[in-house]
């Protein structure tokens, strides 16, 4: 399987580069890290960063220095849900009794923290933190490993994670468990249902946006992310006409399109937000409305009265191998609602003509990506995934160079799950290489951000000695454009182009190790740049 950054993290490997020179950017940065909140090795890099941002941005404190003084008593539940607001409940032992901390972020579970959106104190008495201190006996905590993905509902996608931390007795302890608020008799589900009880407070849950066994919850969050509401209930109101044309982020930005109708024409609200496949909605980019003459739906209206759209039923529709999810097309009026999920890449559909018509009447037409890959390089996932990163670095689509004998173009783009994308691309001119080093604001496993760091130099024809040694050493020519069985979650995408005597080439490796051929190459790219990434695996 490609990476998708999942809610579950498999052990990585960080390798840094020691003999490369750090920006002085990144020597600051590593001056203002954020505390360390586990102790060394609990967790893999990658979950130390993501569970580290979320506490820091909940103002958080690190538990295991506490645990230097024996009378030190802190309980604290936090729960990192993929599309829900992430929290923590705080029970820290006072001289009186214990205070409770309740703190929600703005921000989702599975990608960014947000702000606070809510910090909550309150004070208990002593009898009512027994219950806790009975509960964790009974599930023996303090013999749970801190994580476990032998257990069955331990590793997945999406979800949630639930880890608990104590400091008691001089000793520090977590448990961290994937999804346990979905099993039934799981230790961390009794002791997180404690928490939120003892708080007397729960999540938010999200709108009904579907009738119910039509459509995952998935596309809810976006919507709601679009700041749109539920049609349904408006089914209800006499002469309701609503039409919606919605898509969640695919790699590709997200977007809605409702067009209303009102006592003089109709009404349209058009949102883009930007985001990842299979993660959160990220912000709202752009949101124009605007006003229509009832003749601007003339066409729109034609197709939704066809037989072989009103013959549709609510459903999801055979799947489209195109690497991402469905549109979805929603159509309330004559007291009826009706959802139609269906891939707009099936131009065969009538979903993807009456798209076409939302298009017209909005006067804007989602981005279609350039082709970066020739076709059948990669899966349509990999494609959607890959190229808004190429976009957002100012990319130019290589294949074409080839065109050109003369033409010599080598690039090195990395994708790291939880940091940073880069490229380092080196074109030959008439006097030798040009060396041009692109870092992007966002992350490789998320939305790429823009472009916030964009470096060139020059350099001598005898420069790139090396790396034509480590292609040639290598067999950089014979390999394939993917390795089925290096491909793993998480981590990061090594892809070396090569425009070379009228012919392109790419490799892609999933986080090649030390010595592999791969990891040469790369590393060869970052010395010839002179420039280390603060993470590198």
């Amino acid at each position: 399987m490609k990476l998708l950054p999942l809610l579950r993290i498999l052990p990585l490997m960080l390798l840094p580069l020691a003999c490369l020179a750090e920006e002085p950017e990144e020597k600051a940065a590593k001056e203002q890290k954020s505390p360390a909140f586990f102790p060394a090795r609990t967790f893999d890099p990658p979950v130390v960063a993501r569970y580290s941002g979320h506490l820091a941005a909940m103002k958080e404190e690190a538990l295991p220095p506490l645990a230097r003084n024996k009378d030190a008593v802190v309980y604290r539940f936090t729960c990192l849900e993929t599309f829900g607001h992430p929290f923590s409940i705080k029970i820290t032992r006072t001289k009186t009794g214990y205070q409770l901390r309740r703190t929600v972020l703005s921000g989702r579970g599975g990608y960014a923290p947000g702000g606070i959106k809510e910090s909550v104190e309150a004070e208990l008495k002593p009898e009512e933190v027994a219950g806790l201190e009975k509960l964790l006996v009974e599930a023996k905590f303090k013999d749970l490993k801190a994580s476990d993905v032998t257990e069955d509902y331990n590793g997945g996608s999406d979800g949630s994670q639930w880890f608990v931390e104590t400091v008691k007795d001089g000793k520090y302890r977590i448990v961290d468990r994937w999804a346990a608020g979905e099993v039934e008799d799981a230790p961390i589900r009794k002791i997180g249902a404690w928490f939120l009880a003892t708080a007397k407070w729960q999540p938010e849950g999200l709108p009904t946006f579907f009738p119910p066994d039509t459509l995952e919850e998935y596309h809810a969050k976006h919507l709601l992310a679009m700041n749109e509401a539920p049609l349904p209930p408006l089914a209800g109101e006499k002469g309701a006409v609503v039409y919606r044309l919605s898509a969640p982020p695919d790699n590709e930005p997200g977007f809605s399109i409702r067009i209303t109708k009102t006592e003089t024409g109709y009404h349209l609200r058009r949102v883009v937000i930007s985001g990842q496949l299979g993660f959160g909605s990220g912000k709202i980019r752009e949101s124009v409305e605007a006003d229509l003459p009832p003749e601007a739906l003339a066409e729109l209206a034609k197709l939704l009265a066809e037989p072989n759209f009103k013959e549709m039923k609510t459903e999801l529709g055979e799947p489209v191998d195109d690497g991402g999810p469905p549109a979805l097309l929603e159509v309330l009026q004559d007291g009826q609602y009706k959802v139609i999920a269906r891939s707009l890449s099936d131009k065969g559909s009538p979903v993807a003509k009456i798209a076409d018509a939302f298009f017209e009447a909005a006067k804007w037409k989602p981005q279609e990506l350039p082709a970066f890959f020739p076709p059948g390089t990669f899966d349509g996932f990999t494609v959607k995934w890959y190229s808004p990163h190429l976009v957002a670095m100012k990319e130019e689509v290589l294949p074409p160079l080839a065109k050109n004998k003369d033409a010599v173009v080598y690039r090195f783009t990395c994708l790291r799950t939880f940091h940073q994308p880069f490229s380092i691309k080196l074109t030959k001119t008439a006097k030798g290489y040009h060396l041009r080093r692109s870092v992007l604001s966002g992350k490789g496993g998320y939305d790429p951000g823009e472009l916030e760091k964009s470096a060139d130099s020059d350099l001598k024809p005898e420069a790139l000695a090396g790396l034509e040694k480590l292609l040639l050493g290598n067999g950089f020519k014979d390999m394939k454009p993917t390795a089925d069985d290096e491909a793993g979650l998480d981590g990061s995408q090594w892809i070396v182009e090569v425009v070379k005597d009228g012919t392109y080439q790419v490799v892609d490796r999933w986080s090649p190790r030390e010595g592999q051929p791969m990891r040469q190459i790369g590393e060869w790219f970052l010395g010839a740049a002179k420039w280390k990434p603060k993470e590198l695996y």
